[in-house]
């Protein structure tokens, strides 16, 4: 198994990521309405990921209880992710579009597909030592994935139940495609198509039934299963902390969340072998923000000089320890049969 740790210039995707901070006030709102409405959902019982019973609240944040399965450690919402839930996260209106996170993702498309995901790219192709690998991207948004592999003439399909972002995947793609599809035709989009490697980039997170998933990869004609994933980390702590923050990874769609442990639990349940590794996270830059955002002094020109000598300059630093300890807040997994 080949494992990587930690990526440079953080500053860079903080930049990237600069709206989780110029929009604070808004996305927070949207989390407590999102929550607002999954707390009305029928109570979890089972462990989404281990399917084993779930009874105590391990904490709460933003209102929502949590459980730690004792069984695989997994972090399960207390509420079921339901067809109404789902219903009401993605699909807006009657043509599916799924205009909450549309706009979001319009945003610098060229630059994220740089710093984002060219580099997940590049992770494939050095743990998949093949030639021409032939991706089918599941929940590929707006194509920044596909895009990405297009430059390193890899070859893709790729599927999402957001028409307005295939639209704009059409724009942006030359050799890959991007088709629309409901989030119900999962199974047979995967078992209908063939390739080398399923990629689900923060998407396996979403799905309302990962197990099944799992059970549909084994059946299909794909080798390789690429698994881009936030984890339990560092960041979960900070969000706790600090309730006047906008949550990036433990919020609204995401109602459960892996662990190292529950993600290798559900590896070894389904016999399937992980090959590739690539441990690195944000933590440190969700800490900066939550700091920057809750100071009095931040819009202080000399307060900002002295918070990036003494933290923001040493963000990689700081990041490399917990991505070496594999307690990330992001991991890439690429997983054969």
């Amino acid at each position: 198994m080949k494992v990587f740790y930690s990526k440079k210039n953080l500053g860079d995707f903080a930049k990237i990521k600069k709206t989780l901070q110029n929009k604070n006030s808004s996305l927070l709102k949207e989390v407590k309405e999102i929550n607002k409405f999954y707390l009305k959902q029928i109570k979890r019982k089972k462990c989404k990921n281990c399917n084993r019973t779930i009874k105590n609240v391990s904490f709460q944040s933003f209102g929502v209880s949590y459980s730690l399965c004792k069984t695989c450690n997994h972090i399960n919402g207390m509420n079921e992710d339901t067809n109404k839930f789902l219903k009401y996260l993605y699909y807006t209106n009657k043509e599916d579009e799924h205009i909450n996170y549309s706009k979001r993702y319009l945003e610098d498309f060229d630059i994220k597909v740089k710093n984002i995901y060219l580099p997940k790219a590049k992770f494939l192709k050095k743990v998949i030592k093949k030639r021409n690998v032939k991706i089918l991207d599941l929940g590929c948004g707006a194509g920044h994935f596909l895009k990405a592999c297009e430059k390193l003439n890899m070859n893709g399909m790729g599927f999402d139940s957001n028409k307005t972002l295939v639209n704009l995947a059409k724009k942006k793609l030359r050799k890959n495609k991007a088709k629309f599809s409901k989030l119900e035709n999962l199974r047979d989009i995967v078992l209908n198509n063939g390739g080398d490697c399923i990629s689900l980039i923060s998407v396996l997170e979403h799905i309302q039934n990962p197990s099944e998933f799992f059970e549909i990869f084994k059946k299909s004609n794909f080798k390789y299963l690429y698994i881009s994933i936030p984890l339990f980390s560092f960041t979960s702590l900070i969000e706790h902390a600090f309730n006047n923050i906008f949550p990036r990874s433990l919020y609204g769609p995401h109602t459960h969340m892996y662990t190292k442990e529950s993600i290798y639990y559900i590896c070894k349940k389904n016999k399937l072998k992980i090959v590739g590794e690539w441990w690195f996270g944000s933590d440190f830059s969700d800490l900066a923000r939550s700091l920057i955002l809750s100071s009095k002094s931040k819009n202080n020109t000399d307060f900002k000089k002295l918070f990036d000598k003494y933290f923001y300059n040493n963000v990689d630093k700081l990041q490399s320890v917990l991505d070496k300890e594999k307690m990330s807040s992001d991991l890439q997994l690429i997983i054969k049969k």
